[in-house]
């Protein structure tokens, strides 16, 4: 991606992505890593709503309206961290 915010969105992507891979190498991730976690992505969550693209900014926008949601596994206990479970039901 290039322009304004392609750099600094693929940035996000990769760094998203080692994130991902991190949890798929590693099935012992627990909640501590996971808190880091969430406050590095709500970081470049936030930076990316002022990138100065503004397909990437909109879609950081719309993702922060809901990211409280997104970290539920962690606030509450007994909430997985991942889907495994469901998935393993189907």
């Amino acid at each position: 991606m290039r322009g304004s915010g392609g750099i600094s969105s693929c940035h996000r992507l990769r760094f998203l992505r080692s994130c991902f891979q991190y949890r798929s190498s590693n099935s012992t991730m627990n909640r501590t890593i996971v808190r880091r976690l969430r406050h590095l992505v709500k970081a470049a969550l936030e930076s990316g709503q002022s990138c100065g693209c503004a397909k990437t900014a909109a879609t950081c926008f719309e993702i922060l309206k809901v990211e409280e949601g997104l970290w539920t596994c962690v606030r509450v206990e007994g909430i997985e961290l991942t889907n495994n479970g469901p998935e393993r039901a189907l």
